[in-house]
């Protein structure tokens, strides 16, 4: 049956009496009760963020947020122990007033590299495994042994699990650095041509010679025994010279020259270890010296040929300056990114923590 004019009010007024807001608290409560106590969801973690610094991690106070994570202060002073231990140094003996500086050092670092991270995960890049095992190697080798480096990881915090993940995580970053400031290491000729001319007074070619050398290696060797065989070496090619590449190639224990008859090429008295340069540049002329003991063995020694220094020319030059200035800029863009990276990082310094 149709309702009648007089029943719609009626209806009306029972709709209205629904208790829509007693329905919409509930539902509001009902999800904080679920997203603070239940699921920890954004609602607790904001909270949490927002608690005093010294109340927020059990792990002790913190001395930074940085992007809205805590760095407590025994991380910051795990991160103090790697920094000196990169640079053969420990804490041992550290004023306080050294240690809240290399606190404030060590922390512009992580502030950067926490900003080089956020930038880094953007990039959909992988690191080349053998690269990061190469890496890795390298890092295995800086400890005597495998305990020794267990422990001085323990003295950092970490597992070799998480060192091998830092690796990566600083091969990501170092790949997003070079790529961001590669705009800039351009070099012009015009730059190249520029700088010559400015330093070209300070730019001399130093005296070179050429050489060729049949060398006996002191370690483990009986030394008497070993300087007769340099001199019965250098007696044979007293009478035969022209034997040098034979004896060489069947005497000389360098495997780079042995095979080439003992040609070291062209070098300057800086190229080498002066223990071995000294004898044969201050030698006058060309042909055999007479044996001579360097830092690692014996050397029976044949000047070819001598270039006296003299100053270089710009197609010398070329490529050692090129690289010079490359480098140069690539200091100054990598200074100049790291400030912009430290300027605009979400960083908040709790001073009274971090002067502890």
């Amino acid at each position: 049956m149709a309702p009648t004019p007089r029943s719609l009010p009626r209806a009306a007024a029972r709709r209205a009496r629904f208790p829509w807001r007693a329905v919409i608290y509930g539902v509001v409560i009902l999800y904080l009760f679920v997203d603070l106590y239940w699921v920890a969801g954004p609602l607790r973690g904001q909270l949490e963020r927002w608690r005093s610094p010294q109340d927020s991690v059990e792990a002790g106070p913190v001395a930074a947020l940085l992007y809205g994570e805590p760095l407590t202060l025994t991380t910051l002073d795990q991160a103090v122990v790697r920094y000196l231990w990169k640079r053969g140094r420990s804490v041992e003996g550290l004023s306080p007033r050294m240690r809240r500086e290399l606190r404030l050092a060590v922390l512009r670092e992580l502030v950067i590299d926490r900003a080089l991270e956020v930038r880094a995960k953007y990039q959909d890049q992988e690191i080349d495994e053998a690269v990061l095992e190469e890496e890795w190697q390298a890092f295995l080798a800086r400890f005597p042994s495998p305990g020794q480096r267990r422990a001085e990881l323990e003295s950092w915090g970490v597992e070799d699990a998480d060192a091998r993940e830092a690796l990566r995580q600083r091969l990501l970053k170092e790949r997003w650095l070079e790529q961001a400031i590669l705009p800039d290491l351009e070099v012009a000729s015009e730059e190249i041509e520029a700088w010559f001319a400015e330093n070209r007074e300070d730019l001399r070619l130093p005296e070179r010679i050429r050489a060729r050398h049949i060398f006996l290696p002191s370690l483990r060797q009986d030394q008497a025994a070993l300087r007769e065989q340099a001199q019965a070496l250098h007696e044979a090619l007293v009478e035969d010279q022209s034997r040098f590449s034979e004896l060489a190639k069947e005497q000389s224990r360098d495997p780079a020259t042995a095979p080439k008859g003992g040609d070291l090429g062209w070098f300057a008295a800086d190229r080498m270890d002066a223990s071995f340069t000294g004898p044969v540049f201050r030698h006058g002329g060309l042909g055999l010296l007479a044996p001579f003991e360097s830092k690692i063995g014996w050397h029976v020694v044949e000047i070819l040929n001598r270039a006296p220094g003299r100053p270089a020319t710009l197609a010398e030059m070329e490529k050692e300056i090129r690289l010079h200035l490359r480098n140069e800029k690539r200091r100054v863009a990598l200074q100049e990114l790291e400030e912009q990276l430290f300027a605009t990082a979400k960083v908040e310094i709790r001073w009274d923590v971090f002067q502890n």
